[in-house]
């Protein structure tokens, strides 16, 4: 009987002390609860239970005064006061709101819940981070279960705080949830415990982001894993990079044209990155806790496959610049229905895509094919591979691939974001012996799990975006009509036409820009160019011109312009819009005036000239003119090339300060998962400060006339491959 009478107090102080949240007002807990000890730890609210640990006090009445003192109380109160009603708006009906707010019901436990989300979550917002959430969960989860039983995600997620669980009473988490009966609420019209989850889920994200409006020390992480190296970055609110490290990994290529990574050194470069990021992060005064969540971004189109009992790679990853497939491509455009594949993936038949590098995986390496004959094969592009190894391999077997990856695999239909039997059928590969990663979108709280190890273990993986479109979300490229080029050793072009597909006729490639919900899912156009900043790597370490490649732009100042001197830099063929296999690089115009700055100036222009087509394509194709281009990459340091690019297209180019803008993408897909953004609205002020202009010096005419002699250069630069 006393036991009853003490649950019964506990539930009603805790009833004052969860309006007085609501209300905004802030009591003492001796005037909420004036003789009764327990009943007063319980019903604490839990702004002063966070300052009593931060303030290293046990005592409520001394906790109060320490949070009074900080300041932080009263603000918290309307903070809560604000986000507690939405809360309860996402289930209880219309006419039933009043009844609930009055904490009857289920009002009662849906509000418990709600407290609950933030004693879960206070890791984010103290340091440090572990005594305070868990000081936070053990009142909270005791409060929870004098009043009701509890559920069982509450009782799991206990697990990561085994102090906490230690304190908890046992018999508490171990009575059958018939066994209790709640003197305030009632059990039969409460709200199941997914839909408390979801709401948990919600408040916490609207939490962060409240903290992170009002100033307070949110960050996102962000693997980049490229085609040369592998970083970690850490971000603000601001999209400022905070800490980074980055790591050089081994190439491999066993025959010409042949591109390999190996995909364990790809894992463990990832977790050397985020420890030694975390490490000059903490270094700052920071603490980890304060990381809300991690993205990934990634070289698109790499191959990985691996037996999915065992987690072990059968291959090497083959890069998306292998060329091996090469002959089997051939035979397979000769196939019946080849030219229709576009209508559906978006991609034509290259060497490029990954279903080459996959069939050739199955016709030469017997490992693989035994693999797939016993139905034991698992495939990725480099993101699920990530996710999967990440996450813990087959022990949580998390294996999946945003849209923005799997539209250059050739087996997702772009339409309808998910895999396509027919397109799986025309390629002759079973379904039922391979395992595909599960396709979800791009911001997702749940679906890429959880860092298994690292100084972030626990973290969530909450955002995935190939590099390209995480380039273009990083500029901001979130709405219909707006294009960036990554200049790097080759140059990327994505142009956001909207939410629906815009399948080429102009050469280009359609594929998703990103995916972040029902009605933000976003398509491209995209153009690439096989050659850019290689060429100028070309001129250093092949033909001597200058020491370094961060002096070409100087040697090109040397002179006003080219001096008539065109260079087709088609090492290896040219690619988009042009689609050239047999064009090889070519140099017009040379004559005995000719000197070194102008075949720098030349080689310069031969990216600027190709980005050109490739956005006169994209305005054909969407029948809409760009009104400017926003630019990253290495190249874009150089104020010359960017002047040249402005000039040739006509149209403004804009730079940002901060140019790490494909890691910001990843950054931003994971913080709009967990609401360190609320929603894209709030990226306004994201990555702003510092951006340099580059408008248009010359006249229309002059850029026409320089850009006929560029066409007709590339027309004569055709064929030279198949010249003995």
């Amino acid at each position: 009987m006393a036991r009853e009478q003490n649950d019964m107090c506990c539930c009603i102080y805790a009833q004052r002390a969860q309006l007085c949240l609501m209300r905004g007002s802030f009591l003492r807990p001796s005037s909420l609860a004036p003789t009764n000890n327990s009943a007063r730890a319980a019903c604490v609210p839990i702004v002063v239970m966070a300052q009593q640990t931060h303030g290293k006090s046990e005592d409520p009445e001394a906790a109060y005064d320490t949070a009074s003192r900080l300041g932080r109380s009263l603000a918290w109160c309307r903070r809560l006061q604000k986000l507690l009603p939405r809360g309860l708006s996402g289930w209880a009906k219309p006419g039933e709101r009043r009844r609930h707010q009055k904490m009857g019901s289920g009002g009662a436990q849906l509000r418990q819940a709600l407290h609950m989300s933030i004693a879960r979550e206070y890791k984010y917002f103290y340091d440090p981070p572990s005594r305070g959430a868990e000081s936070c969960l053990f009142v909270f989860y005791y409060f929870l279960s004098l009043s009701s039983p509890v559920p069982f995600f509450l009782q799991s997620s206990l697990e990561g705080f085994p102090s906490a669980k230690a304190r908890f009473p046992h018999h508490l988490l171990t009575r059958p949830h018939s066994a209790t009966k709640s003197c305030c609420c009632d059990q039969r019209a409460s709200p199941p415990d997914f839909m408390l989850a979801n709401l948990i889920s919600q408040t916490h994200n609207r939490l962060i982001n409240a903290m992170a409006s009002s100033g307070d020390n949110v960050f996102v992480g962000a693997i980049d894993q490229g085609t040369t190296s592998t970083r970690f970055l850490i971000f603000n609110t601001n999209g400022e990079v905070v800490a980074l490290h980055q790591i050089e990994f081994k190439q491999i290529y066993p025959q010409p044209g042949w591109h390999e990574h190996d995909p364990e050194e790809l894992v463990s470069s990832v977790e050397q990155c985020i420890d030694g990021a975390v490490a000059a992060f903490e270094e700052q005064g920071h603490s980890r806790s304060q990381i809300a969540a991690v993205g990934i971004t990634n070289q698109r189109e790499t191959t990985i496959v691996w037996d999915k009992n065992t987690g072990k790679a059968l291959h090497n990853g083959i890069v998306w610049t292998d060329t091996r497939s090469q002959e089997l491509i051939r035979r397979l455009k000769n196939r019946l229905g080849s030219k229709e594949l576009t209508s559906r993936c978006g991609l034509p038949l290259s060497t490029y895509s990954s279903v080459g590098k996959l069939l050739w995986l199955l016709e030469n390496v017997p490992e693989v094919k035994k693999a797939y004959d016993n139905g034991d094969l698992a495939f990725g592009t480099v993101d699920a591979w990530l996710a999967y190894k990440l996450n813990g391999g087959p022990s949580k077997n998390v294996h999946v691939s945003d849209p923005s990856n799997a539209s250059r695999t050739m087996f997702m239909n772009l339409e309808k974001l998910e895999y396509d039997d027919e397109l799986l059928d025309w390629f002759r590969i079973d379904r039922s012996k391979i395992q595909l990663p599960k396709i979800v979108r791009s911001s997702d709280p749940e679906a890429f799990g959880t860092l298994a190890n690292t100084a972030l273990k626990g973290t969530k993986i909450t955002g995935c975006l190939g590099d390209q479109s995480a380039a273009l979300v990083g500029q901001k490229g979130i709405t219909p009509g707006l294009a960036k080029n990554t200049y790097g050793t080759g140059c990327f072009l994505l142009y956001n036409v909207g939410p629906k597909p815009i399948f080429s006729t102009h050469g280009l490639l359609s594929t998703v820009a990103f995916d972040f919900g029902p009605g933000k899912t976003m398509y491209a156009l995209e153009g690439s160019i096989a050659v850019a900043g290689s060429s100028i790597k070309f001129l250093v370490d092949n033909l001597g011109f200058i020491e370094s490649s961060s002096k070409l732009s100087a040697l090109a100042e040397t002179v006003e312009d080219n001096g008539g001197c065109t260079f087709v830099t088609a090492f290896s063929g040219l690619f988009a819009p042009y689609w050239i296999d047999d064009a090889r690089g070519t140099i017009f115009g040379i004559t005995a005036y000719t000197k070194r700055g102008h075949i720098a100036r030349a080689t310069l222009e031969a990216t600027c000239f190709q980005t050109k087509a490739i956005l006169d394509s994209m305005e054909k194709d969407s029948g809409q003119a760009l009104t400017e281009l926003a630019v990253d990459g290495g190249m874009c340091n150089s104020d010359l090339i960017m002047q040249t690019q402005s000039d040739f297209i006509g149209i403004p180019v804009i730079r940002p300060a901060m140019r790490e803008t494909t890691a910001l993408g990843a950054a931003i897909a994971a913080g709009l998962a967990v609401g360190v953004w609320d929603s894209l609205d709030d990226l306004k002020n994201v990555n702003t400060e510092g951006r340099t202009t580059f408008s248009p010096q010359i006249t229309t005419e002059d850029a026409s006339k320089r850009f006929a002699r560029w066409e007709k250069a590339v027309e004569m630069s055709k064929g030279w491959a198949n010249y003995p």
